[in-house]
């Protein structure tokens, strides 16, 4: 299994020690304590850090949730420049059947982390 060290959290996804420590606790992440330092599941740490991602660019086009989002159903590369994006489909199930079976998710709003669309 892989670990992150905290400087090297702070260093990919810019978070404090306290907010490393208060997350590691909120989310259950996998920690391995080595004397006085603590070592955190990389794939823990990357999970949250994807999730994180997801919910901002979601709540960038609509969906509003305060709650991160883990599942990654939204996701897609970006048509553009290849990057991580996600796409929100209608929350209406009889509107989102329809333009599934129409073949028009090209018209649901989508975001890419490199700033499309």
């Amino acid at each position: 299994m892989n670990y992150y060290s905290s400087s090297e959290i702070q260093a990919r996804y810019g978070l404090s020690p306290g907010a490393i420590t208060v997350l590691a606790l909120r989310y259950g992440w996998g920690v391995e304590k080595h004397g006085r330092r603590n070592l955190y599941s990389a794939a823990d740490v990357d999970a949250y850090a994807l999730a994180s991602e997801r919910t901002r660019l979601l709540n960038e086009i609509g969906l509003g949730s305060r709650a991160l989002v883990w599942h990654g159903s939204f996701d897609e590369p970006c048509s553009v420049c290849g990057a991580f994006a996600v796409r929100l489909p209608p929350q209406d199930v009889a509107v989102y059947i329809q333009q599934a079976a129409e073949g028009r998710q090209d018209e649901w709003p989508w975001r890419c982390a490199g700033g499309h669309p």
